[in-house]
């Protein structure tokens, strides 16, 4: 059998709970905890199932307009979380050290804000609660080869916040550990293409990708709400897939345009993507 399954959804009720905390903090963390034993123990200890999960590293601010939260709480949160941290690395980038870090800024001293504590401390619990969670599915992952989990960076900031030890964490661990695991920005999508790399797996049909960069932006980052550059997210995306990255003899050609970065020579860039686009067809070759 074959298995996608959204932790959010699973044990926080979908995404945009994921995001919040109620009275109930530590209940809810250890009924999360003994229903992912539960599920998972039913299904991964049968080696024929394949499981796909999906998760997030939770975002800068909790979803506007939901339940209590209005637009002031999240913009205050959203800049309350946008102040650059001490970055952690080596051994002292634990989940302990990062956590006893939200509310200190680059240089050590208290953050300040105008949130009631009341919301920041909420705040500050699901960010914990969150990171404790994926800690616990990297011990899941790691002696299960039929299991591949895929993590999905919510909406970002492209500096240096309190996202950024979370994230460097997670890829520590990874490598460390040597898990199965995709990190790469962005949740929306991450469901379908969850789906499509559950389909590539099961096919015979060979993902052969050539890839071609026009306007000499692709270093940059897309937006403020991106943690990684165009070229990085790319290749997390390809990644997913599983896709085989060739120079030549490729049977689907990916053209990406991005920001000029030269604006004397936007019609160069728009020339060359264009005459490639005809000789993909030309050539019969799936072009995206």
């Amino acid at each position: 059998d074959y298995y996608i399954i959204s932790l959010d959804q699973l044990i926080s009720g979908g995404l945009a709970n994921s995001r919040i905390l109620t009275e109930n903090d530590e209940i809810e963390r250890n009924i999360d905890i003994s229903f992912i034993k539960y599920i998972f123990e039913s299904i991964i200890s049968d080696n024929t199932n394949k499981i796909y999960l999906y998760d997030s590293v939770m975002r800068l601010a909790s979803t506007d307009g939901y339940l209590s939260f209005r637009y002031n709480d999240y913009k205050n949160i959203y800049n309350y979380a946008s102040v650059e941290r001490k970055l952690l690395d080596g051994d002292s980038l634990t989940i302990d050290n990062i956590v006893n870090g939200y509310r200190y800024d680059i240089n050590n001293q208290i953050i300040k804000h105008n949130i009631e504590e009341n919301k920041i401390s909420k705040y500050l619990s699901a960010r914990e609660r969150k990171l404790k969670l994926i800690d616990y599915y990297f011990s899941v992952i790691e002696n299960n080869n039929n299991v591949k989990l895929f993590v999905g960076i919510d909406d970002s900031s492209n500096g240096n916040s309190i996202q950024t030890n979370e994230i460097n964490y997670i890829n520590k661990v990874i490598k460390e550990k040597n898990l199965n695991i995709i990190v790469r920005d962005g949740i929306d999508e991450l469901g379908m293409l969850v789906f499509a790399r559950l389909v590539s797996d099961n096919s015979n049909y060979p993902l052969n990708v050539k890839t071609i960069y026009y306007g000499g932006s692709e270093l940059n980052k897309a937006s403020k709400f991106s943690s990684q550059t165009i070229k990085d997210n790319y290749e997390s995306l390809m990644n997913c897939l599983d896709v085989n990255h060739v120079d030549t003899n490729e049977n689907i050609s990916v053209l990406i345009y991005t920001d000029p970065k030269d604006v004397n020579l936007i019609d160069k860039y728009a020339i060359d993507l264009v005459n490639q686009y005809i000789y993909n067809i030309n050539n019969h070759i799936q072009y995206a």
